[in-house]
């Protein structure tokens, strides 16, 4: 599983999007930060229906949709417990 991360550059969320991944680092989560405003960032938007910032999207490998959090930062554990049942 990977969380996306996704942030608005130059925001206060951008340092706790940072810190948000290094909590998932140490629960052995993949994870990846993407600007919302970038290209890949305007994509995942589209695809899992991101209309709130910041936002986190819990995937399958395949891309398949396990949860979204919008508008708030969820916590590593709440992350940690999907991705490892």
């Amino acid at each position: 599983m990977i969380a996306k991360i996704v942030y608005t550059k130059g925001s206060p969320h951008e340092r706790e999007a940072g810190k948000l991944a290094e909590s998932l680092a140490r629960l052995r989560i993949d994870s990846k930060l993407v600007e919302a405003d970038s290209p890949e960032g305007s994509s995942i938007c589209q695809l899992y229906d991101l209309v709130a910032r910041p936002a986190v999207v819990l995937t399958r490998d395949d891309g398949t949709l396990v949860e979204r959090w919008q508008g708030g930062w969820p916590l590593a554990s709440e992350i940690s417990y999907l991705a490892h049942s």
